[in-house]
C-alpha cells in the first residue's frame, strides 16, 4: 500500500485546483510504501535524540510489522529502523523478536484469563470492508449512505468504520497515520494496522464493496430472524406478541431479498 500526504493546508482537491493535475500525479508516482510512511511518521512524532524517543519508534514499528507475518519485512524495516536512529541492525532485530516471545506469553496468559476477556477477532467480511475503506476513498460516500452501522458484529470493527466514515461526512480525513494518532484503544490499532499492512490488489472494488455491505446486511438479518424465533418459543410469550414477531420476521425476509441496485461509480 502506498500513501501520499498532500501538503497543508490541501486536501487532493484544492490541491489539483491550484497546482495543477500533474503535480498530483507526481505526488502519487512519489508515494511512499506504508511502513515507510509509518517510520517517517514516528521518527517526526518522536524525538530520536533520546531514548524514550528511539524505544518508542522501535516499539511501534514492532508492533505494526508484527501484524504482517512477513520476515524479509520485518528484516528490511529492522535496518531501516537502525539506520535512521544510528544504532545497529542486530539490536534493533533483537527488539522486533521481543513480539514473538511476548506473544508466546500473551497466549499463556489467555488460557488462564476469564473468557468475558476476550475479543473473537472480526469475520472475513467485518475485516475486509475495513481494508476496502482504508485503501480506497472513492466508495466511501457510497457505503456511508447504505451501510447501517448494526449490520457490524465487531465493537472494535464498528469503532473502526464509524471513525472512517465521520470523518468522510465532516470532511476531515486526512490519513491512516492521523486516525491511529487518534485512537486510544489498542485493539482498534493493531486492526488498522493489520488491515492496512496486509497489501493486495483487488479488481473489481467497487463491486466487491457493494457484495461486502450486502452480505453483512443479509448476516444482520439472519441473527434478528434467529433472535425473534427464540422469543418466538418463549411458554409466556402473548398472542399479540407472537403476532408482532411474526410481523417482523416477514419484513426481515422480504429486506433480505433486496438487493443494492445503485451503482458505486461509472466505471462499475
Amino acid at each position: 500500500m502506498l500513501i501520499a500526504v498532500v501538503p497543508s493546508p490541501h486536501d487532493p482537491d484544492s490541491f489539483i485546483k491550484e497546482k495543477g493535475a500533474e503535480p498530483f500525479r507526481q505526488l502519487i508516482k512519489n508515494a511512499d510504501a506504508f511502513f515507510d510512511f509509518l517510520l517517517n511518521y514516528l521518527c517526526s512524532t518522536h524525538d530520536r535524540q533520546t531514548d524514550a524517543g528511539r524505544i518508542a519508534i522501535v516499539s511501534e514499528m514492532r508492533e505494526s510489522l508484527a501484524k504482517t507475518g512477513n520476515a524479509v519485512l520485518v528484516d528490511t524495516y529492522a535496518q531501516k529502523t537502525a539506520h535512521r536512529l544510528g544504532v545497529s541492525a542486530e539490536s534493533v532485530r533483537a527488539e522486533f523478536r521481543k513480539t514473538t516471545r511476548a506473544k508466546t506469553n500473551m497466549e499463556a496468559t489467555d488460557e488462564q484469563a476469564p473468557a468475558a476477556e476476550k475479543q473473537a477477532p472480526p469475520s472475513e467480511r467485518e475485516f475486509w470492508l475495513v481494508k476496502f475503506l482504508l485503501m480506497n476513498d472513492e466508495q466511501v460516500d457510497w457505503v456511508a449512505r447504505h451501510l447501517d452501522l448494526r449490520w457490524i458484529a465487531h465493537p472494535t470493527v464498528r469503532k473502526i468504520i464509524n471513525a472512517r466514515l465521520d470523518a468522510h461526512t465532516q470532511h476531515t480525513w486526512r490519513d491512516i497515520p492521523d486516525l491511529l494518532a487518534g485512537c486510544d484503544d489498542e485493539t482498534m490499532r493493531s486492526l488498522v494496522t493489520q488491515a492496512v499492512a496486509e497489501n493486495h490488489s483487488i479488481e473489481n472494488l467497487a463491486k466487491k464493496i457493494m457484495g461486502t455491505v450486502q452480505m453483512l446486511r443479509n448476516d444482520f438479518i439472519d441473527r434478528e430472524l434467529a433472535a425473534l424465533t427464540r422469543q418466538s418459543g418463549q411458554p409466556d410469550v402473548s398472542e399479540a406478541a407472537l403476532a408482532e414477531i411474526e410481523k417482523r420476521k416477514s419484513e426481515l425476509r422480504q429486506l433480505r431479498k433486496q438487493s443494492f441496485t445503485e451503482m458505486i461509480s461509472p466505471q462499475m
